[in-house]
């Protein structure tokens, strides 16, 4: 076996290749064939695209911008670690709970998926295998929670994962969900069985519809329903939508960038031929 003693970095071949000092064209090609087929091999072997990696020198010349590589590489992490600072010294805020689980236990909490009796009750040593796996949070404790079908838990341990944009999600706050015996509640709840009633009729019909006028009279009378209204009541102008910025303004559906061929289609509640915005 032959070896080139010259500076630079041993291949898998047991030859030397000089890095530094540009090698013949024919020698060139073949080495670059050669540890491309081995680092694209490498990078398959993993589950990753090949990616072709180039010298400085010839890298240099395609640079854009005021930095290069390395100091781009640098001031990246500078960012992200100033980022990363600046989130973490954010007050943290409080949690507090809206008191059901002490209050009604196994009645108001989430329970999908684990065993119930014909009462829809909630098996409770069930609902506490879920609270402990909550509090270990490791995949095991997640295992061992008794469901009730063969459908397993979707996604469970969500909450227990890292953000690498932005605060983290435990450094937010939001207020607690209205309690099960609260008025606010109803109101929603006869939001979401209206929704579905209504769920046939089109946006555009909303001012005359009967069943829409049902549903503005009805959910006008609870005294807590937090929806948006007009002078004080539900209205066909307001039913279904949210209290966001934006989200009374204009029809309940946006198109733009009308087609020449485009129809309406009713039951979908759309115009084919359209793009939706």
């Amino acid at each position: 076996m032959v070896k080139k003693q010259l500076r630079g970095k041993k291949t898998d071949t047991d030859e030397v290749v000089n890095i530094k000092e540009k090698p013949s064209s024919s020698s060139y090609s073949r080495r670059a064939f050669l540890a491309g087929i081995g680092g694209a091999a490498a990078l398959s072997a993993i589950g990753l695209p090949p990616i072709t990696f180039l010298n400085r020198a010839e890298a240099t010349e395609d640079e854009i911008g005021s930095l290069n590589a390395k100091q781009r590489r640098n001031k990246a992490y500078k960012v992200r670690h100033e980022a990363a600072l600046y989130q973490k010294n954010l007050p943290l805020p409080k949690h507090p709970d809206n008191g059901e689980e002490k209050d009604y236990p196994y009645l108001a909490n989430f329970s999908k998926g684990l065993p119930h009796n014909n009462f829809g009750e909630v098996d409770h040593d069930a609902y506490q295998s879920l609270l402990d796996a909550l509090s270990v949070g490791n995949d095991a404790s997640f295992e061992r929670i008794p469901l009730g079908g063969i459908r397993p838990l979707r996604n469970p341990q969500a909450g227990l994962a890292f953000d690498l944009e932005g605060p983290d999600s435990h450094h937010l706050k939001i207020r607690p969900a209205p309690r099960i015996d609260s008025p606010e509640n109803s109101g929603e709840m006869a939001e979401l069985y209206w929704m579905a009633l209504a769920r046939d009729v089109n946006f555009t019909e909303y001012d005359n519809d009967p069943l829409i006028a049902d549903a503005c009279t009805d959910m006008s009378g609870f005294s807590d329903f937090l929806g948006p209204k007009q002078n004080g009541f539900v209205a066909p102008a307001t039913i279904f939508r949210g209290n966001t910025i934006g989200d009374q303004n204009g029809p309940y559906v946006v198109f733009e960038r009308k087609h020449p061929k485009a129809k309406w289609n009713k039951a979908k509640q759309v115009e084919i031929g359209n793009e939706e915005r």
